[in-house]
């Protein structure tokens, strides 16, 4: 086989947030179209945010000099792989479900079902513990 061409998908997707959204969380639904902070065990996950959000807030009688503001649309992606916050550690190639505060966890088989899970730890020497950011292709969502 002389070569094998990839095939990409368009992406990411906008969203609207429903609450503050940090880059590298896990994104779920929410009410009204907008999107919010991945709970644990959650079987709706959209992705991963890839940047800082935040609820749009009333300028009235602020200073014009502080007038800057997150946004409050989030580019969400899915089927990447990007740097996310593990909760547990985690071998290279271990299936991941969404955790607490967007976070990722090694999936449990007999103990996670398997709507869960959210993607593939892709990081090379694997995650040492909690707290770590290191690489995970999330998605795609089934």
């Amino acid at each position: 086989m002389p070569g094998v061409v990839p095939y990409v998908r368009e992406g990411p997707i906008t969203y609207q947030v429903i609450s503050t959204v940090s880059g590298g969380q896990l994104v779920m639904p929410d009410t009204g179209g907008a999107v919010k902070i991945c709970t644990a065990n959650a079987t709706t996950c959209l992705g991963v945010a890839l940047h800082d959000a935040g609820v749009r807030t009333s300028q009235d009688a602020q200073n014009p000099a502080n007038l800057a503001q997150q946004p409050d649309y989030l580019a969400v992606a899915y089927g990447f792989d990007l740097r996310v916050t593990y909760n547990t550690a985690a071998a290279l190639g271990v299936i991941l479900a969404a955790d607490a505060n967007g976070q990722v966890k090694a999936y449990t088989a007999g103990t996670t079902p398997f709507d869960q899970t959210v993607g593939r730890c892709t990081e090379p020497l694997g995650v040492a513990g909690a707290g770590t950011v290191a690489r995970a292709r999330i998605g795609p969502m089934l």
